[in-house]
């Protein structure tokens, strides 16, 4: 083993130091250091770069909602030699702008830090030399309350279409609700919140996403996203028999039809098809239809059905019928 280990040491050996790779060893020597001195030359010069500090709202109240899913960053450029704005720009722990919430909260609703202000508290993060040029946004506001909400059912916004022989039986929200903070203003007009929009088709197979809510300016929501499940459905198309019911017949006069029941066609998803009973159905044979008795027949019409029963229509318009005194 120690020969072949000495064997492939003079391979190696024999290789680098023989006279063609000397000079290619040679040459990437003076290659590196040309490099290292371009690079020290180049980060010897005074440049100007963007770097982005996020802010930190400090010395919040307990009673107090900032009303902002996540804190933004200032975005500056500045301008120092390159040797200080790379440790900026690859400095493991980015420094942080901290914004006190007592000195800054000068409204009831609102933290506003002005441009002058912003910059003096980024210049705070930087190091001595460095010259700020510009500090984006020139404005830092920021919405809160003291903790007004309020909570609202969560709708969905968008097409959702069922494949061929299918319907969309439901669709569930989990959680049904969320918690809106804002002001009084927009909290007392609020009565649902939406998702984002929504554009699926051809859904056959119960489908289930976490979907983001669509934001409302001056708000937040707890939580702001939901879990969104579409529940399809094939359709099946059933038939019953229904009893026909008199309506509108003075109380000196009874109405009586040929036949008594009439059938009504609906479609229906197959889970739901057992619990559709006749009871859910109601036909009615309208007295003022007949014009006092002066007509052939009597009109029929549905007043009520199931809710989940679509496409409800009966087998015939009108009968016949027979009006006693």
């Amino acid at each position: 083993m120690p020969e072949k280990l000495q064997h492939i040491t003079k391979i190696i050996r024999d290789f680098l130091f023989s006279a063609v790779n000397r000079e290619f060893l040679i040459f990437l020597f003076f290659l590196v250091l040309s490099s290292a001195y371009w690079l020290m030359s180049v980060l010897n010069d005074t440049m100007e770069r963007e770097i982005q500090i996020p802010v930190q709202l400090t010395g919040v109240p307990g009673n107090v909602v900032v009303l902002a899913d996540s804190m933004p960053n200032v975005r500056i450029v500045v301008r120092d030699k390159g040797f200080v704005l790379a440790t900026y720009m690859y400095r493991k722990h980015t420094p942080l702008v901290k914004v006190p919430f007592q000195t800054y909260a000068k409204t009831s609703d609102k933290i506003t830090v002005t441009a002058s202000e912003m910059q003096k508290l980024v210049s705070q993060q930087l190091s001595g030399s460095t010259k700020i040029v510009s500090v984006k946004p020139e404005k830092l506001e920021l919405a809160y309350n003291h903790g007004k909400h309020k909570r609202v059912p969560v709708k969905m916004l968008g097409v959702v279409s069922a494949d061929a022989n299918y319907y969309l039986a439901r669709v569930q929200f989990r959680p049904a609700y969320v918690t809106v903070y804002g002001s009084s203003q927009i909290l007392d007009s609020l009565t649902a919140v939406y998702t984002v929009r929504q554009n699926i088709r051809n859904v056959r197979d119960t489908l289930s996403a976490v979907v983001r809510l669509r934001p409302i300016p001056g708000t937040k929501f707890v939580p702001d996203k939901v879990r969104m499940t579409l529940c399809p459905d094939v359709m099946v198309e059933a038939t019953t028999s229904v009893p026909i019911i008199p309506a509108n017949v003075p109380v000196t006069k009874t109405l009586r039809t040929f036949p008594s029941q009439v059938d009504v066609s609906y479609v229906i998803g197959a889970s739901q098809y057992k619990k559709i009973g006749v009871s859910q159905f109601t036909v009615v044979a309208d007295y003022h239809s007949t014009a006092g008795g002066t007509t052939e027949k009597c009109s029929l019409r549905i007043v009520r059905s199931p809710r989940d029963a679509r496409n409800v229509r009966l087998a015939v318009s009108d009968v016949d019928y027979l009006i006693e005194q």
